[in-house]
């Protein structure tokens, strides 16, 4: 379990984050989407979410076929055999098991429920992206199917990675992405580890 309150030397209790989470016992489950494209109208393919504990990753059925562009970055098709349509992974051909949006986004929330465990205040999700886009479609998603309250029961708010690294690592690297980062994170964790040998 994770608790996000804060000592500072001012005794004035204040908020965690910048819009308003307050301090509290969070739990903290870091997750990603693969998406059609990079608007907030395009579709997810894949959510996929992760804490020490467990983890959750279901692919998506598109109503569309993807773009050439989103078949080369996640590696999948969407194939039409007959009247029915599977996704394919387009390296392997082999079949990839997936379920439609609103099922996935309905397994995702018993998903988020169960981790939730026994963390007072609820959720925190945590991705790591530049442009922020992710939350926008997840919620853009969820309001479609009428998901957006019960998602509100066991999620408090989103944290970005990508601007807490820009923050605290600002004079250890220069790109952050999520490679980058574990690279100079784990170098220093070498240097620490054989400086107390």
């Amino acid at each position: 379990m994770v608790s996000s309150t804060m000592t500072e030397v001012d005794p004035i209790k204040k908020s965690c984050g910048t819009m308003g989470i307050a301090s509290g016992d969070y739990r903290l489950v870091g997750w990603d989407m693969d998406t059609t494209g990079k608007k907030v109208i395009d579709e997810i393919c894949q959510i996929a979410a992760y804490t020490p504990s467990s983890t959750y990753s279901q692919y998506v059925m598109p109503y569309k076929d993807l773009n050439p562009t989103a078949i080369k970055r996640h590696s999948m098709k969407v194939v039409t055999n007959g009247k029915f349509r599977v996704l394919r992974n387009s390296k392997t051909n082999e079949v990839i098991k997936s379920k439609s949006e609103v099922s996935a986004l309905t397994d995702f929330l018993s998903w988020l429920e169960t981790t939730k465990g026994n963390a007072a205040d609820g959720v925190i999700l945590v991705y790591h992206e530049p442009r922020k886009v992710i939350p926008a479609m997840l919620l853009e998603s969820l309001k479609k199917y009428d998901l957006l309250e019960r998602f509100k029961q066991t999620v408090k708010g989103f944290a970005n990675g990508f601007n807490i690294a820009e923050d605290k690592c600002a004079n250890m690297a220069h790109i952050y992405s999520l490679r980058t980062l574990s690279r100079t994170l784990l170098k220093k964790v070498r240097k620490t580890i054989y400086a107390d040998q």
